[in-house]
């Protein structure tokens, strides 16, 4: 979703189902808590750190009570839970009651409010809310910001049949705009180490901090966080949910001492293409500049222009989409090889096949351009003498293709033992 630009709302941090067999209408608070305890179990936190709690409020003596009773087996004091049911403000909309809540209780959390339950007067005395910790308002509340965990919602969505569902949500990291990274050497800091944390900490020991949009962030909280993780970094044996939680909250635990698990590069072929695609890493980034810079000197076209400018529908054609797509990987991974991320091992599919070849320095950028351009001009000729689809694809004679990349260079390749073989 980031990497489109989609806005992270919140996330999905747990989801627990079960299903009732006393009946199709008749609710039980015991195949509830059922579905209560599994979407726990999948969030890697536990109840004691959610705030609000969407209710499905079916308001009928029997349905509320056995709701309240499976979430009082969960809630408990001294933490307050506040209840609410966005039916009490639009009424029962069936099979989309559930979504219903859940987009009210995402926007709740967004905005900081705890939503009111409308023409809410007194609980139901078989509740017994009195002393539980649980909390039901007629009145907006302000639900504040803790520094040292992010806002988290529960919906639960009941459903005809006895079918019982109940999903966790948090907070957005986009939402909170802080990132805390703590590395594994951060198991020697002690406690006032992390209380004298400056706005820049540095060194492999520290913890480091920043905005989630780059940036230096406010650090105010950071020893809260830090002490209720630093258990887990000094014993080593956190349990894959609890790491999997605090990644949610920017808090990402390793040791240092690990070696560097292997990487490879995959490059894709045609048809990843976009119009304009690349124009912001071109402006930004030096090296990227001059990759692709460097390409366009050899071109016979404008290809800049091509990339930055051009009309979609001709970055759809073979003949414009091919090289352009080729530069713009090679200028990426070159990018990246250049921040020290090296790989063992690189792949591609069709186009991507060609530009995995180059960058492990079989043929330069310049040949590597000229091969793609020149092969570019052929499937583009084939189609349009042919009169098909660009996209299709048929199979050569290995040595044949051999022989068109030799005349197509004009000199030997070290590429041909590859093709033939």
């Amino acid at each position: 979703a980031c990497a489109r630009g989609a806005r992270v709302h919140a996330l999905i941090t747990g989801m627990g189902a079960s299903n009732n067999h006393l009946g199709m209408v008749e609710s039980s608070s015991l195949t509830q808590e059922i579905a209560i305890g599994a979407s726990f179990r999948k969030a890697g936190y536990g109840p004691e750190t959610v705030d609000l709690v969407e209710c499905h409020g079916t308001s009928t003596r029997q349905g509320d009570v056995e709701e309240v009773r499976a979430l009082k087996s969960f809630y408990t004091l001294p933490k307050r839970t506040v209840l609410t049911s966005f039916k009490s403000q639009i009424g029962h909309t069936l099979g989309a009651s559930g979504i219903n809540s859940l987009i009210r209780g995402v926007m709740a959390m967004k905005a900081g409010v705890f939503p009111p339950t409308l023409n809410y007067l007194h609980a139901d005395p078989a509740m017994e809310l009195e002393g539980s910790g649980l909390l039901i308002t007629p009145e907006p509340l302000d639900w504040a910001s803790q520094a040292n965990r992010l806002r988290r919602l529960q919906v639960n969505a009941f459903g005809f049949g006895g079918s019982n569902y109940v999903v966790q949500l948090e907070q957005s990291m986009e939402e909170a705009g802080t990132v805390l990274v703590l590395p594994g050497g951060a198991a020697g800091l002690a406690r006032n180490q992390a209380n004298a944390l400056t706005h820049s900490p540095v060194g492999p020991d520290a913890i480091s901090a920043g905005e989630a949009k780059g940036g230096p962030c406010e650090l105010e909280g950071i020893s809260a966080i830090f002490d209720g993780a630093s258990h887990l970094i000094e014993d080593g044996t956190a349990p894959p949910q609890a790491l999997r939680s605090l990644a949610r909250q920017g808090i990402f635990i390793g040791k240092a001492e690990l070696p560097t698990p292997p990487l490879a590069m995959v490059f894709p072929g045609q048809g990843t293409h976009y119009a304009g695609m690349g124009r912001e890493l071109y402006e930004s980034f030096p090296l990227i500049r001059e990759e692709m810079d460097r390409a366009a000197a050899v071109a016979d076209f404008d290809l800049l222009h091509l990339l930055f400018h051009d009309q979609e529908e001709n970055l759809h054609k073979t003949r414009w989409q091919q090289p352009a797509l080729f530069v713009l990987e090679y200028a990426m991974a070159r990018y990246l090889t250049d921040l020290g991320i090296r790989p063992v091992a690189m792949a591609g599919h069709s186009l991507g096949e060609l530009t995995a070849l180059c960058l492990a320095g079989v043929y330069s950028l310049e040949d590597g351009f000229g091969i793609v351009n020149q092969r570019a001009l052929c499937m583009d000729k084939a189609a349009s003498q042919q009169n098909t689809d660009p996209g299709v694809m048929a199979a050569v004679d290995a040595l044949a293709a051999a022989d068109v990349i030799y005349r197509m260079l004009g000199k030997p390749c070290s590429m041909l033992h590859l093709v033939t073989d």
